[in-house]
């Protein structure tokens, strides 16, 4: 028995295939974007897994920068698939670019606009962003207009900015002005003002420099002396300055001119001397004068020298002859004029006169000093006419006689006719002689004039010099010395009657004296009286030398200044040479000859007076035999003759004093001791 059940078996659903999104890139500042997909007959999708809303048409809307999923899933069925997307962000169009364009300067032709860039973003002035823009400014012409782009790096997100640049203001033309200045200094004049023109619409302003500089509200000069100003147009409107400043000079010139005129002769005396005069202008201003003319009518010189700079001299000469009409005058006399175009084109003119007398040929006889000579000298005074004058000049000995009126006692005065004097010599006494003479005019012997000569005679004079030294010598009382006396005939002359005289001082004792050099081999006698010691020498030749040596006998301590004193029967050129001095010291030293060591403080040793002035001593005592009882260096006055009898001892003491020299003393003692 069978029994059956039919059935039948539904075909399994199929699982859609999984949607294939289309998810596009969001366009600038876009807040969504609309997804797409093939959408299949049968399918049914939606954006949530329970199917609760479905998506049509295979498209739907979705937010930048999200992430979601579409389902899809056969109809009527639960088989599912799904596909996930994701939405970038949208890119962002930046901000229009704030342009500041800046008015353009008088004449300029280009401007640069400037902005604030911002990071991320790039600039340009094409819309292709062929080139770009830095830095946040760029330079274009004035009178313009453009487009600055924006965008985004990495995008196409674009905005933009429009600029016009306007026209640049042009400069106004430089001011025109009348040129410039000149004027000379005159009393009560008014100051020069600096003056120019600009057109409508602008103003003039002068400074004092052609750039730059400072403004001059009063462009006027007074003084003498020039000074530029600068003129400058200004627009009105737009403040724009002229490119230069145009300049204008003011000059005040001290305008003065100098004429002189002179001649080469104070007077004439015959007819047909020819005087030259001569014509100085200098310009004393300091402005240039042109066309300068000179004319002398009475010469006939009419000459233009030119132009003469300040301080510029030039001169002419122009002459003229005497004529007889002109020995009638007392005088000649001249005048020129010279006249000079100034600086501000006005005439100077100035007049220069010289006269020159009308005379006889003037005589001079000028008295003469012929100076003073030696009785000794023989030979020429001078010429007397030397120093005269006839017609202006030395006379020439044909042309004149004279005769000596007075001598004055003079003896062996040789006088030639030619006007020397020569003397002869050794005649006469010394003295001053005045000498008379009238010098005439051979030809107009009435013509005349007197002149004294003076001259002198003195004795000749001599110059002696005479020096003294002990040459610093160390001096002890007991010791000779000597004193060295140069004496010498500096003065070219022989000296007569030479008397040198030595007064030695209290302290020492003469003991002799030579002579230790004679160049000319003079006959010295000395004589001695007293302490003075008298050298007379009867001719002292010219450079002639002599020296003495005198030894003297060092008596007592203390100070001691000779004085030696040389003198001549001439006088002396320069007595200050003729005394000479040395100062030296005599210093103490004594040797005792009695010691009594009895304790009693009274000459108890062997004490020698001095001893330290030297620097070292050894001093030996032995007694009558010979035998050394004391020996001792550097003896420091302390022997008092112990263990020695009384009796006569002797010593022999050496002494070095600071000149190194050694000093030898030798004695004896006499030693006292009571029983």
């Amino acid at each position: 028995c069978v029994i059956s059940s039919g059935y039948s078996v539904a075909p399994a659903p199929v699982t859609p295939a999984a949607p294939v999104l289309t998810v596009p890139a969001p366009l600038c500042d876009a807040t969504t974007v609309a997804i797409t997909f093939t959408a299949v007959d049968g399918v049914e999708y939606s954006l949530s897994s329970d199917f609760t809303t479905t998506i049509t048409n295979g498209s739907f809307t979705a937010n930048a920068n999200s992430t979601g999923t579409v389902y899809a899933r056969a109809t009527g069925t639960t088989c599912v698939i799904s596909s996930g997307y994701t939405v970038a962000p949208a890119p962002v169009t930046p901000a229009a670019p704030v342009l500041t364009v800046p008015a353009p300067l008088c004449d300029a032709t280009t401007v640069t606009i400037t902005f604030t860039a911002v990071e991320g973003v790039e600039y340009s002035l094409t819309s292709d962003f062929s080139t770009t823009i830095s830095e946040g400014s760029f330079t274009t012409e004035v009178n313009s207009s453009g487009t600055v782009y924006a965008r985004t790096e990495g995008t196409t997100c674009v905005i933009s900015s429009d600029y016009t640049v306007a026209p640049a203001p042009i400069s106004p033309a430089a001011p025109t002005t009348d040129g410039d200045q000149v004027e000379c200094l005159q009393d009560q004049m008014d100051a020069l003002t600096a003056s120019a023109t600009v057109g409508e619409g602008l103003s003039l302003v002068w400074y004092d420099a052609p750039t730059g500089g400072n403004e001059v509200a009063d462009p006027s000069l007074s003084t003498v002396g020039n000074i530029t100003y600068y003129a400058e147009a200004v627009n009105n409107a737009t403040g724009c300055v002229s490119v230069t400043r145009t300049p204008v000079t003011l000059t005040i010139f001290n305008c003065a001119i100098q004429f002189t005129k002179t001649a080469d002769v104070t007077e004439v005396k015959e007819i047909g001397e020819v005087i030259t005069y001569t014509l100085t202008v200098t310009n004393t201003g300091n402005g240039t004068l042109t066309d300068v003319i000179i004319t002398d009518p009475m010469t006939g010189l009419d000459k233009n020298i030119g132009t003469l700079l300040p301080g510029e001299v030039k001169t002419e000469e122009t002459t003229y002859t005497v004529t007889d009409s002109d020995l009638q005058k007392e005088s000649i006399l001249n005048v020129a004029t010279v006249k000079a175009t100034l600086p501000n084109d006005e005439t100077i003119e100035e007049e220069a006169s010289e006269t020159v007398g009308v005379s006889n040929n003037q005589i001079i006889a000028n008295d003469d000093d012929f100076g003073t000579y030696f009785l000794s000298y023989g030979g020429r005074l001078g010429n007397i006419l030397d120093n005269d004058i006839l017609d202006g000049v030395r006379p020439d000995d044909a042309d004149v006689d004279f005769e000596f009126t007075e001598l004055d006692g003079i003896i062996g005065l040789l006088i030639d006719e030619n006007g020397e004097l020569n003397l002869i010599p050794g005649v006469n006494e010394a003295r001053e002689y005045t000498l008379k003479y009238t010098l005439r005019e051979v030809v107009n012997p009435s013509n005349t004039d007197d002149a004294i000569v003076v001259f002198r005679l003195t004795n000749d004079e001599v110059n002696l010099n005479i020096t003294k030294t002990s040459f610093e010598k160390e001096v002890f009382v007991g010791d000779e010395f000597e004193y060295e006396i140069v004496l010498s005939n500096i003065g070219g002359t022989p000296a007569s009657n030479v008397i040198v005289s030595d007064d030695l001082p209290n302290g020492v004792t003469y003991i002799s004296s030579q002579v230790t050099a004679n160049s000319s081999n003079a006959e010295v006698v000395l004589s001695v009286t007293g302490s003075r010691l008298t050298w007379t020498i009867a001719n002292l030749a010219a450079d002639a030398k002599v020296t003495f040596r005198v030894k003297v006998l060092a008596a007592t301590a203390g100070s001691i200044t000779n004085v030696v004193v040389v003198g001549a029967e001439e006088d002396d050129t320069d007595e200050v040479d003729n005394q000479d001095d040395d100062v030296n010291t005599i210093k103490p030293f004594h040797i005792p000859n009695v010691i009594t060591p009895n304790n009693d403080g009274d000459n108890d040793t062997f004490e020698i007076e001095g001893i330290n002035i030297f620097v070292s001593t050894e001093i030996t005592i032995f007694n009558r035999y010979g035998d050394h009882v004391f020996e001792k260096k550097n003896y420091q006055n302390d022997w008092n003759a112990p263990g020695q009898a009384a009796g006569t001892y002797f010593y022999v003491l050496t002494a070095i004093d600071k000149a190194g020299q050694a000093h030898e003393y030798k004695g004896w003692i006499q030693v006292i001791k009571s029983n």
